[in-house]
């Protein structure tokens, strides 16, 4: 294996020769003292190869005695590694992957959050980044004790955190702060509810408070319904805090027009991109196809994360921006297709209005002129109008 590698590092050439000289060739190498290894005879071609200092002496006696030759590529470490230095790309890359390597096991490649309920991951990630840890964070320099204190002396909606790095992957762990009525009271925290809208008391199903209203009243939005204040027969008073539903009677109303002549998107096929790599949280703009001059278009803005191997997360995201040109173009539409868009928007404005209420009434009425088809909807639902309004009593 070491001899091998010696005949590498030196470097080798392969010669042919008609076969006629095989015999001839052979006993002059033998007589010159020249190495030679690899020999074959195939198809009336002599071939052989020989090594380092030897290739020239090969070429010289060969040339003295008038032998024709063939000879081919220099192979071994020296035109490797000319061809490494000539290109300058894959030096950079090794050193790139050498880097990378090293800093594997040293900063923060990807972070993990578990235990979070109301909080969102985006929310977490946000406290930690303010507390000074995130994306590529160099891991000795943080002192983790010092980062839970100030995350919990800061976020009082973080009961407990802790990060523990593995790899190149912090797991946060945490408790979100959860209030109970009992605590709420210690801490002087009562609330009323009120009308979150306007409408007409159906059904109470309330716990605690003191009723100001009852079924059958009519309320506007932000009157109050149920007090966090209850009187007492001496003519005192002690907080609550109610909780629960009132459903009410409420309309809802909504309109939608639907124009004959309509102003509408037709793309003309011309898009342009640009891309950008985010690694850690360094945006690089890499290129793009054409700036962005069209007068119209659609601006689509994309995040794709890079995985190795299509399961390990990198720090590293592809970030794309797509500019799709447009024309606007009156187009002027029948009568049966103008109705048709007024009643497929009102059935989308609908379902928004009702949302998960219950759908008491419901009426539609329609208007036509020589522009276009009106739409109005009136629904009666029945839905929960309570809104929880806090206090604090000191």
């Amino acid at each position: 294996m070491f001899s091998d590698f010696f005949r590498w590092f030196t470097g080798s050439r392969k010669f042919y020769v008609d076969a006629d000289f095989q015999t001839y060739v052979s006993m002059l190498f033998v007589r010159e003292e020249i190495p030679f290894r690899s020999v074959r005879s195939s198809e009336g071609v002599y071939s052989f190869k020989a090594f380092g200092k030897n290739v020239e002496r090969c070429e010289k006696v060969l040339l003295d005695e008038g032998i024709p030759y063939v000879s081919g590529a220099y192979r071994g470490a020296v035109p490797f590694f000319r061809f490494i230095i000539r290109r300058p790309g894959i030096i950079l890359g090794a050193v790139l992957f050498l880097a990378i390597n090293y800093l594997s096991s040293h900063v923060v490649w990807n972070v993990t959050v578990n235990g979070n309920e109301t909080m969102s991951e985006n929310d977490v990630l946000e406290i930690l980044e303010e507390c000074g840890f995130t994306y590529g964070v160099f891991i000795p320099s943080v002192d983790f004790d010092s980062l839970h204190s100030r995350i919990m002396a800061n976020h009082p909606e973080v009961a407990w955190i802790s990060v523990n790095v593995s790899g190149t992957v912090a797991e946060v762990q945490l408790r979100e702060t959860k209030f109970d009525e009992r605590e709420r009271r210690e801490a002087g925290v009562y609330s009323n509810l009120t009308a979150s809208e306007d409408g007409r008391l159906v059904e109470f199903h309330v716990d605690g408070g003191y009723p100001v209203k009852a079924p059958g009243d009519v309320v506007k939005k932000g009157q109050l319904i149920v007090s966090g204040v209850v009187p007492l027969r001496d003519g005192g008073s002690r907080f609550s805090d109610p909780s629960g539903e009132v459903l009410a009677e409420i309309e809802r109303c909504v309109t939608v027009r639907a124009e004959r002549l309509s102003e509408q998107k037709v793309y003309t096929g011309r898009e342009k991109k640009e891309y950008s790599v985010k690694f850690f949280k360094k945006t690089l703009n890499l290129f793009s196809n054409g700036g962005k001059e069209y007068p119209c278009y659609d601006k689509i803005e994309s995040e794709q994360r890079v995985f190795l191997f299509g399961t390990v997360p990198l720090p590293v995201w592809i970030e794309k921006t797509s500019f799709s040109e447009y024309d606007r173009v009156t187009v002027e539409r029948t009568s049966g297709e103008t109705l048709d868009e007024a009643l497929s928007a009102l059935r989308y404005e609908t379902d928004l209005l009702i949302g998960d209420a219950e759908l008491l009434r419901k009426k539609t009425n329609i208007s036509v002129d020589e522009n276009g088809v009106y739409l109005t909807c009136r629904v009666l639902v029945l839905d929960n109008i309570a809104e929880k309004r806090e206090f604090r009593v000191e």
